[in-house]
C-alpha cells in the first residue's frame, strides 16, 4: 500500500480490520500528478454551455450503462 493506508483493528470488534487514508501522504504524492489533470477538465468542460454538459452527461451515462449491461450479461 505503499504508505497510502493504514490497518487499524475496531476496538469494538477485534475480527473487524479498518482502513483508514493517510490524507497527508495522498496529498503530497497523488495531487501533485492530478491535480493538473483537473485543472485542464475544469478549463475544458468551460467552453461547454449548461445544455451541452447536460447532453454529455447523458450520453456518457447511456454509454455507462450499456458497458453495465454487456459486462453483467458475460458474468452468467
Amino acid at each position: 500500500m505503499a504508505g497510502f493506508v493504514t490497518r487499524v483493528r475496531d476496538d469494538s470488534d477485534r475480527r473487524r480490520v479498518l482502513i483508514h487514508l493517510n490524507d497527508a501522504r495522498a496529498r503530497a504524492d497523488i495531487a501533485p500528478v492530478y491535480g493538473p489533470l483537473l485543472g485542464s477538465w475544469r478549463r475544458a468542460l468551460s467552453g461547454y454551455t449548461v445544455e451541452e454538459l447536460a447532453l454529455i452527461t447523458d450520453f456518457l451515462t447511456r454509454v455507462e450503462h450499456g458497458f453495465d449491461k454487456e459486462l453483467g450479461s458475460l458474468e452468467h
